[in-house]
C-alpha cells in the first residue's frame, strides 16, 4: 500500500485535498485517493487503530476510546469541510 506522501509526490493528490490531522497518526490510515485527486480515502478501522497506538499523552487509548475520539474530534469536523475536498472515510 502506498503512503500519503508517495501518492502526493507521484501527483495523485491535489494540493487542495484536506488531510486529517495530525498527519503522523492519520497518514497510516490512508488507503487511496479519488480519481480526481481531491479526496483522500481513509479506512475507519485503520484510523482508530492508529489513534489507539499513538496517544500523545503517553496513556494508551483502548479501542472504544480511540473510536470515540475519532468520531467526536475528527469525523464530526468533516461536516465543515467543503465537499469538493472532503476526505472519504470507509469501513472496509
Amino acid at each position: 500500500m502506498m503512503s500519503y506522501e508517495d501518492l502526493y509526490e507521484l501527483g495523485f493528490v491535489e494540493d487542495e485535498a484536506v488531510v486529517l490531522e495530525p498527519r503522523e497518526i492519520f497518514n497510516k490510515a490512508v488507503v487511496g485517493v479519488s480519481v480526481d485527486g481531491r479526496h483522500l480515502i481513509y479506512d475507519y478501522e485503520f484510523a482508530a487503530e492508529a489513534l489507539q497506538n499513538a496517544n500523545s499523552e503517553g496513556d494508551a487509548f483502548d479501542l472504544q476510546e480511540a473510536i470515540e475520539y475519532l468520531e467526536f474530534n475528527t469525523l464530526r469536523a468533516l461536516e465543515y469541510v467543503p465537499t469538493e475536498f472532503r476526505p472519504i472515510v470507509v469501513h472496509m
